[in-house]
Protein backbone atom coordinates (compact mmCIF):
# COMPACT_ATOMS: atom_id res chain seq x y z
CA UNK A 1 0.00 0.00 0.00
CA UNK A 2 1.63 3.22 -0.81
CA UNK A 3 1.25 6.64 0.87
CA UNK A 4 0.73 9.66 -0.26
CA UNK A 5 1.87 12.63 2.66
CA UNK A 6 0.54 15.72 2.63
CA UNK A 7 1.94 18.78 5.04
CA UNK A 8 -0.51 21.04 5.63
CA UNK A 9 0.98 24.23 6.31
CA UNK A 10 -0.19 27.90 5.94
CA UNK A 11 -0.54 27.68 2.32
CA UNK A 12 1.60 24.87 1.35
CA UNK A 13 1.30 21.59 0.03
CA UNK A 14 4.34 19.23 0.00
CA UNK A 15 3.45 16.06 -1.73
CA UNK A 16 6.20 13.35 -1.78
CA UNK A 17 6.31 9.50 -2.21
CA UNK A 18 8.56 6.69 -1.68
CA UNK A 19 12.27 7.30 -3.87
CA UNK A 20 11.74 4.41 -6.04
CA UNK A 21 7.85 6.00 -7.63
CA UNK A 22 7.85 8.04 -10.16
CA UNK A 23 7.17 11.75 -8.56
CA UNK A 24 3.46 13.26 -8.92
CA UNK A 25 2.71 15.30 -12.09
CA UNK A 26 1.93 18.97 -10.72
CA UNK A 27 1.34 22.40 -11.96
CA UNK A 28 1.27 25.57 -9.63
CA UNK A 29 -0.23 28.66 -10.91
CA UNK A 30 -1.02 31.89 -8.57
CA UNK A 31 -5.06 32.54 -9.06
CA UNK A 32 -8.11 33.64 -6.50
CA UNK A 33 -5.01 36.16 -4.70
CA UNK A 34 -2.89 32.51 -3.44
CA UNK A 35 -0.90 29.68 -4.85
CA UNK A 36 -2.55 26.61 -6.26
CA UNK A 37 -0.98 23.18 -6.79
CA UNK A 38 -2.59 20.55 -8.90
CA UNK A 39 -0.99 16.97 -7.94
CA UNK A 40 -1.61 13.75 -9.64
CA UNK A 41 -0.24 10.61 -8.80
CA UNK A 42 -2.06 8.76 -11.69
CA UNK A 43 0.27 6.26 -13.34
CA UNK A 44 -1.88 5.36 -15.91
CA UNK A 45 -1.62 8.91 -17.98
CA UNK A 46 1.72 10.18 -19.56
CA UNK A 47 2.59 13.52 -17.94
CA UNK A 48 1.83 15.53 -21.43
CA UNK A 49 -2.02 14.13 -21.32
CA UNK A 50 -1.88 14.76 -17.29
CA UNK A 51 -0.76 18.47 -17.83
CA UNK A 52 -3.55 18.90 -20.36
CA UNK A 53 -5.98 17.69 -18.19
CA UNK A 54 -4.85 20.11 -15.26
CA UNK A 55 -4.51 23.07 -17.58
CA UNK A 56 -8.18 22.29 -18.21
CA UNK A 57 -8.82 22.59 -14.56
CA UNK A 58 -6.88 25.76 -13.98
CA UNK A 59 -8.90 27.29 -17.00
CA UNK A 60 -11.92 26.72 -14.86
CA UNK A 61 -10.39 28.24 -11.84
CA UNK A 62 -9.72 31.38 -13.69
CA UNK A 63 -13.08 31.65 -15.23
CA UNK A 64 -14.52 31.44 -11.82
CA UNK A 65 -11.96 33.75 -10.21
CA UNK A 66 -12.86 36.45 -13.39
CA UNK A 67 -16.92 36.24 -12.27
CA UNK A 68 -16.14 36.25 -8.04
CA UNK A 69 -13.95 38.59 -7.51
CA UNK A 70 -15.20 41.68 -5.36
CA UNK A 71 -12.09 43.42 -6.12
CA UNK A 72 -12.15 43.49 -9.44
CA UNK A 73 -13.92 46.35 -11.38
CA UNK A 74 -14.45 43.88 -14.46
CA UNK A 75 -16.06 41.17 -12.55
CA UNK A 76 -19.81 40.23 -12.35
CA UNK A 77 -19.49 40.40 -8.64
CA UNK A 78 -18.10 43.92 -8.52
CA UNK A 79 -21.06 44.97 -10.85
CA UNK A 80 -23.57 43.26 -8.28
CA UNK A 81 -21.99 45.16 -5.74
CA UNK A 82 -22.12 48.32 -7.25
CA UNK A 83 -25.70 48.29 -9.49
CA UNK A 84 -27.73 45.65 -7.28
CA UNK A 85 -29.27 48.10 -4.94
CA UNK A 86 -30.20 50.40 -7.80
CA UNK A 87 -32.01 47.54 -9.62
CA UNK A 88 -32.51 43.95 -10.05
CA UNK A 89 -29.12 42.72 -12.28
CA UNK A 90 -28.94 39.72 -14.34
CA UNK A 91 -26.62 36.85 -13.01
CA UNK A 92 -25.16 34.17 -14.74
CA UNK A 93 -25.81 30.65 -13.72
CA UNK A 94 -22.33 30.33 -12.08
CA UNK A 95 -22.74 33.35 -10.01
CA UNK A 96 -25.88 32.55 -9.12
CA UNK A 97 -24.69 28.98 -7.60
CA UNK A 98 -21.79 30.88 -6.02
CA UNK A 99 -24.40 33.12 -4.16
CA UNK A 100 -26.52 30.88 -3.46
CA UNK A 101 -24.34 28.20 -2.16
CA UNK A 102 -22.86 31.06 -0.11
CA UNK A 103 -26.43 31.88 1.22
CA UNK A 104 -26.88 28.42 2.13
CA UNK A 105 -24.15 28.52 4.07
CA UNK A 106 -24.73 31.70 5.63
CA UNK A 107 -27.74 30.24 7.32
CA UNK A 108 -26.14 26.87 8.48
CA UNK A 109 -23.61 28.57 10.54
CA UNK A 110 -26.65 31.39 11.79
CA UNK A 111 -24.57 34.47 9.99
CA UNK A 112 -21.28 33.63 11.62
CA UNK A 113 -20.04 33.12 8.14
CA UNK A 114 -21.97 35.82 6.13
CA UNK A 115 -21.21 37.27 2.42
CA UNK A 116 -22.13 40.35 3.19
CA UNK A 117 -19.14 41.18 5.30
CA UNK A 118 -17.75 43.39 2.47
CA UNK A 119 -17.99 46.89 4.16
CA UNK A 120 -16.45 46.21 7.02
CA UNK A 121 -13.70 44.06 5.26
CA UNK A 122 -13.44 47.20 2.83
CA UNK A 123 -12.63 49.21 6.39
CA UNK A 124 -9.55 46.48 7.55
CA UNK A 125 -7.08 47.00 4.94
CA UNK A 126 -4.58 44.20 5.83
CA UNK A 127 -2.33 44.93 2.66
CA UNK A 128 -1.35 48.34 3.51
CA UNK A 129 2.31 49.16 4.53
CA UNK A 130 1.08 50.73 7.61
CA UNK A 131 -2.22 49.30 8.78
CA UNK A 132 -4.47 50.57 11.76
CA UNK A 133 -7.67 49.75 13.43
CA UNK A 134 -10.89 51.49 11.89
CA UNK A 135 -12.75 53.64 14.20
CA UNK A 136 -15.12 51.98 16.24
CA UNK A 137 -18.05 54.40 15.00
CA UNK A 138 -17.09 53.62 11.52
CA UNK A 139 -17.44 49.82 12.06
CA UNK A 140 -20.52 50.59 14.01
CA UNK A 141 -21.71 52.75 11.40
CA UNK A 142 -21.31 50.09 8.33
CA UNK A 143 -22.51 46.90 10.31
CA UNK A 144 -26.23 47.17 9.91
CA UNK A 145 -24.98 46.63 6.23
CA UNK A 146 -24.11 42.41 7.07
CA UNK A 147 -26.98 40.87 7.02
CA UNK A 148 -27.49 38.40 4.04
CA UNK A 149 -31.32 38.12 4.61
CA UNK A 150 -30.81 42.06 2.31
CA UNK A 151 -30.33 39.73 -0.88
CA UNK A 152 -33.14 38.75 -2.97
CA UNK A 153 -32.96 35.96 -5.60
CA UNK A 154 -35.75 35.69 -8.15
CA UNK A 155 -34.80 33.54 -11.28
CA UNK A 156 -31.53 35.13 -12.76
CA UNK A 157 -31.65 38.25 -11.10
CA UNK A 158 -30.22 39.65 -7.75
CA UNK A 159 -31.64 42.46 -5.52
CA UNK A 160 -29.88 44.55 -2.78
CA UNK A 161 -32.33 45.80 -0.14
CA UNK A 162 -29.81 48.22 1.56
CA UNK A 163 -28.03 50.99 0.23
CA UNK A 164 -23.76 50.25 0.09
CA UNK A 165 -24.30 46.66 1.03
CA UNK A 166 -21.98 44.35 -0.84
CA UNK A 167 -21.16 40.79 -0.77
CA UNK A 168 -17.37 38.86 -0.65
CA UNK A 169 -17.41 35.75 -1.78
CA UNK A 170 -13.62 35.20 -0.61
CA UNK A 171 -14.14 33.21 2.42
CA UNK A 172 -16.19 31.05 0.45
CA UNK A 173 -15.00 30.58 -3.27
CA UNK A 174 -11.60 28.93 -2.85
CA UNK A 175 -13.58 25.69 -1.46
CA UNK A 176 -16.54 26.63 -4.48
CA UNK A 177 -13.69 26.29 -7.14
CA UNK A 178 -11.61 23.20 -5.46
CA UNK A 179 -15.40 21.03 -5.61
CA UNK A 180 -15.84 22.16 -9.42
CA UNK A 181 -12.23 21.15 -9.95
CA UNK A 182 -12.88 17.79 -8.32
CA UNK A 183 -15.64 16.86 -10.57
CA UNK A 184 -13.56 17.71 -13.35
CA UNK A 185 -10.51 15.58 -12.40
CA UNK A 186 -12.94 12.89 -12.17
CA UNK A 187 -14.57 13.32 -15.63
CA UNK A 188 -11.40 13.18 -17.49
CA UNK A 189 -10.35 9.51 -15.91
CA UNK A 190 -8.16 11.06 -13.15
CA UNK A 191 -8.41 9.17 -9.68
CA UNK A 192 -5.42 10.04 -7.61
CA UNK A 193 -5.38 13.59 -7.33
CA UNK A 194 -4.66 16.56 -4.51
CA UNK A 195 -5.85 20.20 -5.10
CA UNK A 196 -4.27 22.44 -2.98
CA UNK A 197 -5.62 26.38 -2.62
CA UNK A 198 -3.77 28.36 -0.52
CA UNK A 199 -4.32 25.23 2.34
CA UNK A 200 -7.52 24.68 1.35
CA UNK A 201 -7.98 20.65 -0.10
CA UNK A 202 -8.95 18.33 -2.19
CA UNK A 203 -8.54 15.06 -2.19
CA UNK A 204 -9.12 11.71 -4.29
CA UNK A 205 -7.27 8.73 -3.68
CA UNK A 206 -8.76 5.81 -5.00
CA UNK A 207 -7.49 2.13 -4.70
CA UNK A 208 -5.80 1.34 -1.76
CA UNK A 209 -3.91 4.01 -1.25
CA UNK A 210 -3.93 7.06 1.62
CA UNK A 211 -3.41 10.33 2.02
CA UNK A 212 -1.96 11.84 5.14
CA UNK A 213 -2.77 15.21 6.18
CA UNK A 214 -0.44 16.57 8.96
CA UNK A 215 -1.38 20.24 10.78
CA UNK A 216 1.00 22.67 11.61
CA UNK A 217 1.03 24.60 14.68
CA UNK A 218 -0.59 28.56 14.19
CA UNK A 219 2.64 29.70 15.90
CA UNK A 220 5.46 26.98 15.36
CA UNK A 221 5.91 26.23 11.61
CA UNK A 222 8.51 23.33 12.72
CA UNK A 223 6.02 21.96 15.00
CA UNK A 224 2.74 19.80 13.72
CA UNK A 225 -0.29 19.44 16.28
CA UNK A 226 -1.33 16.49 14.95
CA UNK A 227 -2.00 13.84 11.80
CA UNK A 228 -4.59 12.01 9.82
CA UNK A 229 -6.27 9.57 6.99
CA UNK A 230 -7.86 10.52 4.16
CA UNK A 231 -8.87 8.85 1.01
CA UNK A 232 -11.47 11.59 -0.31
CA UNK A 233 -13.00 14.59 0.77
CA UNK A 234 -12.28 18.33 1.49
CA UNK A 235 -9.84 19.86 4.18
CA UNK A 236 -10.13 23.71 5.36
CA UNK A 237 -8.51 25.76 7.64
CA UNK A 238 -8.96 29.08 9.30
CA UNK A 239 -6.33 30.57 10.96
CA UNK A 240 -5.62 33.85 12.89
CA UNK A 241 -2.03 33.43 11.51
CA UNK A 242 -2.79 33.74 7.58
CA UNK A 243 -3.35 38.07 6.93
CA UNK A 244 -2.46 39.61 10.16
CA UNK A 245 -0.60 42.79 11.55
CA UNK A 246 0.15 43.31 15.20
CA UNK A 247 -0.17 47.15 16.83
CA UNK A 248 -0.01 47.59 20.91
CA UNK A 249 0.93 44.32 21.32
CA UNK A 250 -2.57 42.60 20.02
CA UNK A 251 -2.73 40.65 16.76
CA UNK A 252 -5.37 41.90 14.86
CA UNK A 253 -6.45 39.29 11.92
CA UNK A 254 -8.57 39.20 9.26
CA UNK A 255 -11.42 36.40 10.32
CA UNK A 256 -13.62 39.27 11.12
CA UNK A 257 -17.15 38.72 13.28
CA UNK A 258 -20.05 39.85 11.28
CA UNK A 259 -21.78 40.92 14.34
CA UNK A 260 -18.41 42.98 15.38
CA UNK A 261 -16.84 44.30 12.82
CA UNK A 262 -14.15 43.38 15.09
CA UNK A 263 -11.43 39.80 14.28
CA UNK A 264 -12.82 37.36 16.17
CA UNK A 265 -11.01 36.30 19.47
CA UNK A 266 -10.75 32.91 20.90
CA UNK A 267 -10.10 30.56 18.14
CA UNK A 268 -6.48 30.52 16.74
CA UNK A 269 -6.90 28.03 14.11
CA UNK A 270 -10.25 25.66 12.96
CA UNK A 271 -9.86 22.88 10.61
CA UNK A 272 -12.71 21.44 9.06
CA UNK A 273 -13.19 17.90 7.46
CA UNK A 274 -16.03 17.47 4.84
CA UNK A 275 -16.88 15.79 1.70
CA UNK A 276 -17.39 19.14 -0.14
CA UNK A 277 -14.85 22.46 -0.24
CA UNK A 278 -16.78 24.99 -0.02
CA UNK A 279 -18.74 23.62 3.03
CA UNK A 280 -15.54 23.09 4.91
CA UNK A 281 -14.32 26.93 3.69
CA UNK A 282 -17.42 28.48 4.99
CA UNK A 283 -17.53 26.23 8.46
CA UNK A 284 -14.04 26.69 8.84
CA UNK A 285 -14.56 30.63 8.99
CA UNK A 286 -18.07 29.79 10.91
CA UNK A 287 -16.45 28.52 13.58
CA UNK A 288 -13.66 30.22 13.79
CA UNK A 289 -16.08 33.32 14.57
CA UNK A 290 -18.27 30.82 17.33
CA UNK A 291 -15.87 30.40 19.74
CA UNK A 292 -14.13 26.95 20.56
CA UNK A 293 -17.03 26.03 22.78
CA UNK A 294 -20.07 26.72 20.76
CA UNK A 295 -17.70 25.73 17.60
CA UNK A 296 -17.49 22.73 19.00
CA UNK A 297 -21.02 21.83 19.86
CA UNK A 298 -21.51 22.92 15.95
CA UNK A 299 -19.15 20.26 14.53
CA UNK A 300 -20.06 17.56 16.85
CA UNK A 301 -23.94 18.25 16.20
CA UNK A 302 -23.27 17.64 12.40
CA UNK A 303 -22.50 14.04 11.49
CA UNK A 304 -20.79 15.27 7.93
CA UNK A 305 -18.73 17.41 9.70
CA UNK A 306 -15.15 17.01 11.49
CA UNK A 307 -12.85 19.16 12.58
CA UNK A 308 -9.65 20.46 14.90
CA UNK A 309 -9.44 23.68 16.86
CA UNK A 310 -7.14 25.54 18.52
CA UNK A 311 -7.85 27.89 20.92
CA UNK A 312 -6.39 30.20 23.67
CA UNK A 313 -6.45 29.25 27.57
CA UNK A 314 -4.80 32.12 29.19
CA UNK A 315 -1.25 31.93 27.86
CA UNK A 316 -1.48 28.57 26.24
CA UNK A 317 -2.61 26.99 23.09
CA UNK A 318 -5.23 24.08 23.65
CA UNK A 319 -6.71 22.04 20.98
CA UNK A 320 -10.65 20.29 20.98
CA UNK A 321 -10.37 17.36 18.59
CA UNK A 322 -14.21 15.92 17.79
CA UNK A 323 -14.92 12.17 17.84
CA UNK A 324 -15.22 11.38 14.04
CA UNK A 325 -11.88 13.42 13.37
CA UNK A 326 -10.48 10.17 16.04
CA UNK A 327 -12.55 6.94 15.18
CA UNK A 328 -12.91 7.65 11.27
CA UNK A 329 -10.05 9.58 10.35
CA UNK A 330 -7.11 8.10 13.00
CA UNK A 331 -6.26 11.41 14.14
CA UNK A 332 -3.29 11.21 16.42
CA UNK A 333 -2.51 14.27 18.50
CA UNK A 334 1.00 15.60 19.08
CA UNK A 335 2.12 17.16 22.37
CA UNK A 336 2.93 20.62 21.84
Amino acid sequence: MKRIILLLCIVLLFCCKKKEEPPPVQLTKVLMDTFITLSVYDSDFKEPVTVKKLEKAFDEIRSIEKAASAYNDSSEIYFINQNAYKQPVSITDEIKNIIQSALKYSVFTNGTFDITILPIVNLWDFFAEAPSVPDRSEINRKLPLVDYNNIKIKGNEISFLRENMGIDPGGFVKGYAIDKVVSLLKKEGLDKFVINMGGDLGIYVAGDDTATIKIQHPRDSAVFLGEFQMKEGSVATSGDYERFFKLDGERYHHILNPFTGFPSKDCVSVTILTKEASMADAVATGVFVMGHKKGFDFINEHDNIEGVIVYRDESALKSLVSDGMITKYNYIENEY
